[in-house]
């Protein structure tokens, strides 16, 4: 099986899948991460070796059976490398679902493989230069989506206001009184996103992990039903033209206590917009269908896990009724203890159990506490084959 049909996620049988996670995915993505490690410890002083070396040293080390396991794994890498360069073709188009439910397509009905990046607080907490710096930036890297928050309850200077101080809402806690200020703003954000090459994942109501201020779910649950359908609809007229959206329902909790009212504003955008397609973010049992299925809205499943990761994503690949699944959270970058190896490897999972690619994550640029300029630099992060980090 070729890099590419893996990518693609044609179907296959299950136990055929099965075998090849566990006695070929395996292997592949953990020579590869240690090919990457030997060489980068060999060659210190000098840059970055060239893939021969790499190569090289580790055929050397390993003898020539296991060299030629691992020349197959730097071959998938620069082949997997090559189809994301192959997509930077300028402007972001809609994407469809393919006939087949396993993947998502652009216009020209070309396989399209999601590399992301977490950026919620980017629509409040970057300024017009700081937008422009990050947007060239990620595109340089191989980036071809963003997930971010419409609406920012606590990551900003002054929540929820955005960088020039306009708040979402004329009246607080009431999502009927839109400012045009802000989302004004939000749609210069989107609209260079996608001039850039890049499709936005946009959350309209993030709920918020259980137990802090992070999201909008006491504010949501003290609305009216019928104000929850009429700010849906109001971002359905909105954004019904834009060509670089994906919705983004829930977000980092159960939403049972809120479904009813999630659920009237992803058809109240639905009534308007008919060209966007629906995912959903939460914790992570169960899976997004068993979370959200009910409403009707829901065209992509997700997998969130920051533990068995490979078993999520199999699990939801594996669901019924077919859905193109993806990976939308992990572990990020400068949390929860993460290694370099786990970052890397979270990454090609998303691929080899069937998803159609992942969203990257590190801290501090998910919220942009610290400004975007300043990170650590650190020797782990994603820059040989999948998308680096900012710096």
């Amino acid at each position: 099986m070729s890099p590419i049909t893996v990518w693609r996620n044609q179907p296959a049988p299950v136990p055929f899948r099965s075998l090849w996670i566990k006695l070929v995915g395996a292997p592949l993505v953990d020579a590869l991460l240690f090919t990457m490690d030997e060489a980068r410890t060999r060659a210190p002083t000098r840059g970055a070796p060239t893939i021969s070396e790499r190569i090289h040293s580790v055929m050397k080390m390993w003898g020539s059976s296991q060299g030629m396991l691992i020349m197959a794994c730097v071959i998938c890498a620069m082949l997997m490398t090559t189809i994301i360069k192959g997509q930077e073709t300028g402007a972001a188009t809609p994407l469809s679902v393919n006939v087949n439910g396993r993947y998502l397509v652009d216009e020209s009905r070309v396989p399209y493989l999601l590399q992301g990046d977490a950026a919620w607080s980017l629509i409040v907490a970057a300024d017009d230069q700081e937008l422009d710096q990050y947007l060239k930036n990620r595109r340089e890297k191989g980036f071809n989506a963003l997930l971010v928050n419409l609406i920012e309850h606590l990551y900003s200077k002054k929540p929820p206001l955005d960088a020039a101080g306009d708040a979402p809402f004329l009246t607080p806690g009431d999502f009927t009184t839109p400012n045009e200020k802000y989302f004004a703003h939000a749609d210069k954000v989107i609209r260079e996103a996608g001039e850039n090459g890049m499709q936005v994942l946009l959350a309209p109501i993030y709920l918020g992990y259980v137990g802090t201020q992070e999201g909008w779910v006491e504010e949501l649950m003290k609305l009216k039903p019928e104000k929850c359908l009429e700010y849906g609809q109001y971002l359905g007229k909105r954004y019904k033209e834009f060509n670089n959206i994906i919705w983004v329902m829930g977000g980092d909790r159960d939403p049972k206590a809120a479904l009813e009212r999630v659920d009237l504003i992803a058809l109240g955008i639905k009534e308007f917009d008919k060209r966007h397609l629906f995912t959903a973010h939460a914790n992570s049992e169960p899976s997004m269908p068993e979370h959200f299925g009910s409403g009707g809205w829901l065209d992509i499943n997700s997998s969130c896990s920051c533990e068995r990761v490979h078993e999520r994503l199999e699990s939801d690949y594996n669901h019924l009724p077919v859905l193109p699944t993806f990976l939308i959270e992990s572990c990020y970058e400068g949390e929860h203890n993460s290694s370099q190896v786990q970052i890397r490897r979270q990454a090609y999972w998303a691929v080899l159990c069937g998803g159609f690619g992942h969203v990257f994550g590190n801290n501090p640029i998910w919220h942009y506490d610290a400004r975007v300029s300043t990170p650590a630099p650190e020797p782990g992060r994603m820059r040989w084959i999948f998308p680096a980090r900012w710096t």
